[in-house]
């Protein structure tokens, strides 16, 4: 929680299986030292909607995703992940954002969100970012990180 704007405004994460499930976690609060209540992690746990309309026109159709889920914890798929940033005045950030992943089969490792498949520079006031990670299946998602 460093360097210029380490805050962050994040106002969901939506999560797309490789089934085509969606999970979305809202959190619309700030993640920094000095905003809110200090706190630089937040534990997020799914919705009751598997409905991702939010960010059907924005999703990037360059990888196709596999129709169905192998749940041989050896195999991999890819998973989309989708940010949300706040639309609030300084509701961006430059720092390093990094998620994990936690489902009932495994969990991921603490996933850097570097680069982003929508954006040159991701967590930008009001944006939109979609990042993909090959993944062992981690079953049904019960929270992130």
């Amino acid at each position: 929680n460093t360097g210029i704007n380490p805050s962050w405004h994040l106002n969901m994460v939506i999560i797309e299986m490789p089934s085509g499930q969606c999970y979305t976690f809202k959190c619309n609060k700030w993640l920094g030292l000095n905003e809110d209540d200090g706190s630089i992690e937040r534990t997020l746990y799914p919705e009751e909607s598997e409905s991702a309309e939010l960010f059907k026109n924005q999703e990037n159709q360059n990888r196709p995703y596999p129709k169905e889920t192998n749940f041989i914890l050896n195999s991999k798929s890819y998973y989309k992940i989708q940010i949300s940033t706040s639309n609030c005045k300084n509701g961006g950030t430059r720092s390093n954002v990094y998620i994990k992943i936690y489902g009932n089969l495994a969990s991921s490792e603490k996933l850097l969100l570097k680069k982003s498949k929508t954006n040159k520079y991701p967590f930008e006031t009001g944006s939109i970012d979609v990042f993909e990670f090959d993944l062992p299946d981690l079953g049904s998602i019960e929270k992130i990180k």
